[in-house]
């Protein structure tokens, strides 16, 4: 990683629910995630493959490591909601940066963060920016 030394990588999805996941993307975690709690199908090309996946919530990550983002960027296609409602203690105490790319979920996502008097701008192409 560089010479950064307040960064480290988890091998894990974050998601609202540790025991379920609904929005991932089974060809890009299929060789890269193996073990953990959750499991999945995947067929392709007439081929079945089941495998599980660790999940875990913003919140479990903070308190477990005593940290607290001041920047969130959330891209995952289609389940960005269930990563905002897995740090909701984050962001009622700690107020970080948003960054999402915009879903149908979006009309949900805005109603949490303002209902925290979050701010929002559109930035970018399909990039929405929340601030407090």
């Amino acid at each position: 990683m560089g010479s950064y030394n307040n960064c480290f990588t988890l091998n894990c999805i974050v998601n609202e629910n540790t025991l379920t996941f609904n929005g991932v993307n089974l060809h890009e975690l299929f060789d890269c995630n193996p073990g953990g709690n959750c499991t999945y199908e995947m067929n392709d090309e007439n081929k079945s493959h089941i495998f599980k996946v660790n999940t875990i919530t913003l919140d479990s990550i903070k308190n477990y490591y005593d940290i607290a983002p001041n920047v969130v960027k959330i891209n995952t296609n289609r389940d960005n909601l269930s990563v905002i409602k897995s740090m909701n203690n984050i962001i009622k105490e700690h107020k970080p940066r948003i960054y999402i790319s915009i879903n149908e979920d979006i009309e949900k996502i805005q109603n949490i963060l303002y209902n925290d008097n979050y701010k929002s701008e559109h930035i970018g192409n399909n990039t929405k920016f929340f601030y407090v």
